[in-house]
């Protein structure tokens, strides 16, 4: 049973088995029909040391037309972590859509893109700003009357989404990587609804009233208005074993060269110092998007 601070039961678990089948994007392959596809609850697009905007590449190509026109087409429930946040972003470069982008003063077209993190190689600990949208979502999936405000999750990239299209809107981001986390929608429509419905629920107070949460948000809108994706720059999965998948990811990062000795170092220590700030945001992250997903 997890609780948060209200107390208020969130999720109890007993006797639950999941069962993970591991299709391998770099040989082309995937499910092979419908059925296949239809016989999974959901699906998961890891990290990976590869760059997502190098869809010049054939399986990042093939990838990226696999979330256009099989996952979003058909709002297959996913969670994408790092190199999957980014390629889901980019997989929509070519967005055709009539808004301007929100983050941008150029009167572009709105689209989504990952690029090379100006500022370098991220590792270790960085905190996410979340926006009002990441607020509500996070707090009104939680139930919970706690203030979320940022998130302490753990990186390791070099490589970020600089700009979502217009069918997905931010969670939260910092200074030097403006993106960090966002939600994908069926349409523009659903997307501009989600927002539209933190806006009014969220700015201005510190708490989600009962007529606000997403529980009553989905009664209003229906199923088919939540996120059928939820993507995150950051690993929660890096507090497994007690951190200690973070500390050899980080280790592997500084022998391929993407980051000195010493930041890898610092950052593992910084992991160890900070671990119980990382588990619960990790925790909180994952039964939110868990809740959101209706994977359970």
């Amino acid at each position: 049973t997890l609780t948060r601070n209200s107390g208020k039961q969130l999720l109890t678990t007993s006797n639950i088995t999941i069962s993970i089948t591991v299709f391998h994007a770099q040989t082309l392959d995937y499910p092979s029909d419908n059925e296949e596809w239809d016989s999974f609850t959901g699906i998961i697009i890891p990290g990976s040391l590869s760059t997502a905007y190098h869809d010049h590449i054939e399986w990042i190509e093939r990838l990226q037309k696999v979330i256009r026109e099989e996952i979003n087409i058909n709002r297959r429930k996913t969670l994408a972590v790092c190199f999957g946040h980014q390629s889901f972003a980019h997989a929509f470069k070519d967005y055709s859509s009539n808004r301007l982008n929100r983050n941008q003063d150029k009167g572009e077209p709105q689209r989504g893109l990952a690029v090379k993190c100006p500022t370098g190689c991220k590792v270790g600990r960085r905190s996410c700003n979340l926006t009002i949208e990441g607020k509500w979502f996070l707090s009104s999936a939680l139930a919970s009357v706690a203030t979320f405000e940022s998130l302490e999750l753990l990186y390791t990239h070099g490589d970020m989404v600089q700009s979502l299209p217009p069918i997905a809107i931010s969670l939260g981001g910092n200074d030097s990587v403006p993106v960090l986390a966002a939600a994908y929608f069926k349409s523009e429509e659903y997307a501009a609804r989600f927002r539209e419905n933190a806006i009014v629920n969220y700015e201005g107070s510190k708490t989600i009233p009962s007529s606000g949460s997403l529980e009553e948000y989905t009664k209003l809108n229906g199923y088919s208005s939540l996120p059928y994706a939820i993507t995150l720059q950051a690993h929660p999965e890096y507090i497994a074993n007690d951190g200690l998948t973070f500390m050899n990811t980080s280790a592997h990062v500084q022998e391929v060269g993407h980051v000195t000795e010493s930041e890898a170092t610092t950052a593992c220590e910084d992991a160890k110092k900070n671990f119980d700030r990382f588990l619960q945001d990790s925790l909180d992250t994952m039964i939110a998007i868990g809740i959101t997903l209706q994977w359970f």
